[in-house]
């Protein structure tokens, strides 16, 4: 399935694109209000990917209803005036976005037994953004919060992490020390940490391993064609967790839904429930 949904998430933005350029030069060709519904049905889901991409933000609504709600209009204003290519076109575009809103965007996971509340971290074992071997006990005595990302290719982490960065003062004040994963290449993760001056420290989990002990792990998570880049097909499922300084779970985000992050001051009160000062 996951594989499936990793070629789905491709075709659907290329797909969203030739329908934009079809409608565009419909309506150039002649003033038609079934190309203006399929405009409308197309353009709302590029738009959302494409301001993603271009101005990341660390959460989405679950239901997308400002994308949903012009482009169901337009689908119906294009099954009303459109011919019949037109109509197909646009209920392509509307039925793809239900598939990325109630299908492609559920992680379907399930909460992983590792990270329940309480319960002891193993020693996890990692590689720092200068190649050197540490471990999870290395950073005992002093609470730790973790969030595993997907890689630099995910606009949502990276304002995941932009956004704890900038807030880190606040968890630093709490003896929070941070921890940024991913299973991604090296150099991206030597890249990724060469950007932030707040005291994060970023680390590589080579082959997943951690991910896999955590059972966090996201088989053929990466979306299809990215591997030319270099990232391997699995990677991990967005993961924040927070344990004390004995190494036990304080608390943890197992999100369902890749666009739905906690938000900072989640981290703050789960701190302030666990009386941590």
């Amino acid at each position: 399935m996951n594989l499936i949904k990793s070629v789905f998430i491709s075709a659907y933005i290329t797909v969203l694109s030739l329908l934009t350029l079809w409608a565009g030069y419909g309506l150039w060709q002649t003033a038609s209000v079934g190309y203006v519904g399929l405009l409308l049905a197309a353009l709302p889901g590029l738009l959302f990917f494409v301001q993603l991409f271009l101005s990341p933000k660390a959460r989405t609504s679950s239901l997308l209803l400002p994308v949903q709600l012009p482009t169901w209009a337009g689908v119906i204003a294009a099954l009303i005036f459109g011919d019949i290519w037109v109509q197909i076109g646009a209920l392509v575009a509307g039925t793809g976005l239900l598939a990325y809103v109630f299908w492609y965007s559920r992680l379907g996971r399930e909460e992983s037994e590792q990270l329940l509340k309480g319960k002891r971290l193993p020693d996890l074992a990692f590689v720092d953004s200068e190649g050197a071997a540490v471990t999870l006990q290395q950073f005992a005595g002093q609470p730790v919060l973790m969030l595993f990302y997907r890689g630099n290719w995910c606009p949502l982490c990276m304002a995941q992490i932009k956004e704890i960065a900038k807030g880190y003062q606040a968890l630093k004040d709490r003896g929070v020390q941070l921890l940024m994963i991913s299973s991604q290449p090296h150099a991206e993760t030597a890249k990724l940490a060469s950007r932030f001056d707040a005291p994060m420290t970023f680390l590589v989990d080579k082959g997943n391993q951690a991910a896999q002990i955590l059972g966090i792990a996201h088989k053929d998570g990466l979306p299809g064609g990215l591997q030319a880049l270099g990232y391997d097909s699995d990677t991990t499922l967005p993961t924040v967790i927070l344990a004390d300084g004995n190494g036990r779970v304080i608390a943890a985000d197992q999100t369902d839904n890749y666009r739905v992050r906690p938000e900072p001051e989640t981290f703050l009160l789960w701190l302030d429930e666990a009386n941590v000062v």
